[in-house]
């Protein structure tokens, strides 16, 4: 009687630690965990189903994780349920690089929004976009180049307009992604039509009035957003380059930004001041700002 005692308490100490925490491959596991897995030869394989098998499972829990085999053109995804609908799960490259940080607007007045890049090319993406230092400036591009001719300090070649390529037509295009486009994978130069939907869509409003142009002028931008507080969409007032030698000019008080629209001989910039913005054609070799926006 006192075996068969010892043993039922044995198991019960037993049954109360697994409850407590479970450990595969580990006699010890992580004290923040209630399920610890451990292994260096294999990995966790979720329930693998087709879509038409995933959407029978009757009402998912929050937080259902599978992976359907037939999703996204058969390659698959890994999914998740949350509040009723099943969302892919991010998944990439295990070598893709970290994302871009990203900004959305409204595109139109039917609730369709443009994804831009929170920072100008060149810029430091690890600063806040939206709080207008020396380092959200970046680089000036003449249009249609691939690299940038002038960077927040200096002209990066021996030469004005020395770098990336040429002016060409059909370097940069609208609505696709152009031969010489500088922007990553996955973004190209907005169209001088999508940068007009962009002002048209959205409350503009601007830091550091009155504006100044100086060489270290630095804290002006334009900023865009569903009202005058909400910064989504920030643009540095990052002046330009001259078209003959690449001079620094109107720094802190005019922010030229370039589409990749072409205008004849030229091509359209979206361009903005302490009191006007506006859309028009310039020569090709001035310096101006990039801004990417997604494909």
């Amino acid at each position: 009687m006192m075996k068969q005692f010892l043993t039922l308490l044995a198991a019960v100490l037993v049954t109360a630690s697994t409850f407590a925490q479970v450990g595969i491959g580990t006699n010890t596991p992580d004290a923040s965990s209630i399920l610890d897995i451990t292994s260096t030869t294999g990995g966790l394989l979720t329930p693998r189903m087709t879509a038409a098998q995933r959407d029978a499972i009757a009402t998912p829990s929050q937080g259902l994780i599978i992976f359907c085999t037939d999703c996204a053109s058969g390659e698959g995804e890994l999914q998740i349920s949350l509040s009723s609908v099943w969302k892919n799960l991010p998944v990439g490259d295990v070598n893709d690089p970290p994302p871009l940080p990203s900004s959305q607007v409204a595109s139109n007045s039917n609730g369709g929004t443009y994804t831009f890049l929170s920072h100008n090319l060149g810029a430091d993406t690890s600063l806040d976009p939206h709080a207008p230092v020396k380092g959200l400036n970046g680089d000036y591009y003449q249009w249609g180049k691939n690299a940038p001719d002038a960077d927040v300090d200096n002209l990066i070649g021996s030469t004005w307009g020395d770098q990336g390529g040429t002016t060409a037509n059909g370097n940069w295009t609208p609505s696709s992604k152009g031969p010489q486009d500088p922007c990553p994978a996955g973004y190209r130069v907005p169209s001088q039509a999508e940068w007009a939907a962009v002002d048209a869509n959205n409350t503009a409003f601007r830091t550091g009035l009155p504006w100044s142009a100086g060489a270290t002028e630095f804290g002006n931008a334009l900023h865009y957003g569903p009202d005058t507080s909400t910064k989504l969409l920030t643009l540095p007032a990052a002046g330009y380059r001259n078209t003959t030698n690449g001079a620094l000019n109107s720094r802190g008080s005019l922010g030229p930004y370039w589409s990749s629209t072409e205008l004849g001989v030229n091509a359209y910039i979206f361009d903005f001041g302490s009191s006007f913005i506006s859309y028009y054609g310039r020569d090709r070799t001035y310096g101006f700002s990039v801004r990417c926006i997604a494909e």
